[in-house]
């Protein structure tokens, strides 16, 4: 499918109803057949990524374009929670807020190595 049928999206741009067609003026037609309840529709060309979450509309050009930025950032997001999750096996997260919160002084050792990790970990989160 080459072409999209854009019909509504977030405050941010963010595409999120839209229908796939082989060629533009079926795209059209489908953008006209739905004005009454999403009077901005549009048709465009398909960015190409099949990733809808980060398409972004432009609804003023009639365009779709592809963010690889937020898909790089939302892939670094999980590949911390992943590596966080991971970390809770040597020291689970209401232990190291437990050491945290009661100022307790660790020796050296694993139980030190781990929470130290874990410091590392969090201040290494993604924004």
């Amino acid at each position: 499918m080459n072409y999209l049928s854009v019909v509504a999206w977030t405050p941010e741009g963010i595409v999120w109803k839209h229908q796939e067609f082989d060629t533009l003026e079926e795209a059209k037609n489908h953008a006209s057949s739905v004005a009454d309840n999403f009077p901005l529709a549009f048709a465009c060309t398909h960015p190409g990524v099949s990733e809808p979450p980060y398409w972004i509309a432009d609804p003023a050009a009639r365009t779709i374009t592809y963010d690889a930025n937020a898909k790089a950032a939302a892939r670094e997001q999980k590949e911390w929670k992943q590596a966080m999750s991971a970390s809770d096996k040597e020291m689970p997260r209401w232990f190291e807020d437990y050491i945290a919160n009661h100022d307790i002084t660790l020796t050296p050792g694993r139980t030190k190595a781990n929470y130290d990790a874990k410091l590392a970990l969090r201040g290494n989160k993604p924004n």
